[in-house]
């Protein structure tokens, strides 16, 4: 999970350190509290990255699966997956 902080204006990320496996599905949830960004795997937190401030607004899409790297179109990052169900949320879900 990656975004860019509005405070330092840089992108920051939470990436997996689990090795997925081919024919196998897995949820997989990103969250970003205002201090902390998370990655869970099937419930489990995966992986964490300290950064405080709010998320910066664009005008760009947002990508699910793959990232397009704006500086080299030619550069970009996609997942060779199905996805099968996406979506996001601006309040904390219980």
């Amino acid at each position: 999970m990656t975004l860019r902080n509005s405070t330092t204006n840089r992108w920051v990320n939470a990436a997996s350190t689990f090795t997925l496996k081919k024919g196998v599905w897995y949820t997989v949830v990103g969250t970003y509290d205002g201090n902390n960004i998370r990655l869970y795997i099937d419930g489990a937190l995966n992986n964490a990255t300290a950064s405080s401030g709010a998320i910066a607004t664009s005008v760009a899409s947002i990508g699910i699966g793959g990232r397009v790297n704006p500086s080299d179109v030619n550069n970009n990052y996609n997942a060779n997956c199905v996805i099968s169900d996406a979506i996001v949320v601006s309040e904390t879900l219980s």
